[in-house]
């Protein structure tokens, strides 16, 4: 049995959501031809997942930020099999990615807690743990991403690649 990869798992996520969707107007499930998607399902399936998240107080925006973050990485241990994984990534090493601040950002941290039946609480029980996919925001300009999007190496490689 050979594993899947998250980018292919992702993408046959993606067939199958448009394949339901295209049910929704009477096309039979292996028929649609989702790769070219000439009705607009991925529009369609966008929008619901944007009114999905209005409808319950979801940061769109946010969502969206996280969702690209996890893109980028997931294209980047696909193409970049061979290239080294980036080390764990370190404050000093965040710039924004709108206005190139580097002083501070606001990233969502999880903190594991050992919690007693008789209400005692321990903090620390491993420490802060944030990392790539953590959500990210610059404290000067407010853009919004993951920490992997707010990585120096990460945006000197895009540079030389696209530049």
């Amino acid at each position: 049995m050979t594993e899947t990869t998250t980018h292919e798992f992702m993408l046959q996520f993606a067939a199958e959501a448009i394949g339901l969707r295209a049910q929704k107007d009477g096309y039979e499930p292996s028929v649609y031809d989702a790769k070219h998607d000439p009705e607009g399902y991925i529009t369609s399936l966008l929008n619901a997942l944007h009114q999905w998240s209005h409808a319950n107080g979801i940061d769109w925006e946010g969502e969206l930020a996280r969702a690209q973050g996890f893109f980028e990485q997931d294209i980047s241990d696909c193409e970049g099999a061979d290239s080294e994984p980036l080390a764990k990534p370190d404050i000093s090493e965040l710039r924004c990615p709108n206005c190139g601040h580097e002083q501070s950002f606001v990233i969502e941290v999880s903190e594991c807690l050992l919690m007693f039946a008789d209400g005692v609480v321990l903090h620390g029980d491993s420490g802060e743990e944030w990392g790539d996919w953590s959500s990210c925001r610059c404290h000067e300009c407010c853009h919004r991403g993951t920490v992997y999007q707010f990585r120096k190496p990460k945006q000197e490689k895009e540079v030389i690649t696209h530049g």
